[in-house]
């Protein structure tokens, strides 16, 4: 009976272990911006004009490129392998705490507040 425990507490680790680090691989690439919300205004068309782009890297790395305004920029994130995403010293863009509300292969959507204005982004990866 304890070999069958040990065995079932040894495979709950390692699914564990292995859904986290996919986890951690999801948000690794390129995804270009769908649809983009300004408060409730939708601004998409602003943003997908320069095809509105953001790369994250394996490790830190962050950047952006397409804004509306031409800019763009790089930085560092940090990421809880979850729901919340940081990105900060990126150039161009002041620092934020993202609420990620949808995560999968294929499709990134996140919010954040900046200067009392909720912003939301949907994304498809690249």
């Amino acid at each position: 009976m304890k070999k069958i425990t040990f065995f079932i507490a040894c495979l709950s680790f390692v699914t564990f272990m292995a859904c986290n680090k996919s986890n951690a691989k999801r948000i690794v690439g390129t995804w270009k911006a769908t649809k983009v919300m300004e408060g409730t205004k939708d601004v998409t068309t602003d943003w997908t004009k320069n095809s509105y782009t953001e790369t994250y890297a394996s490790g830190d790395g962050y950047s952006y490129t397409g804004q509306p305004d031409g800019k763009s920029g790089s930085g560092k994130y940090a990421w809880d392998n979850e729901a919340v995403l940081k990105r900060n010293g990126v150039s161009g863009q002041s620092s934020v705490t993202c609420t990620i509300t949808t995560l999968d292969k294929s499709n990134l959507s996140f919010s954040y507040v900046d200067n009392g204005t909720t912003w939301q982004f949907s994304f498809q990866k690249q």
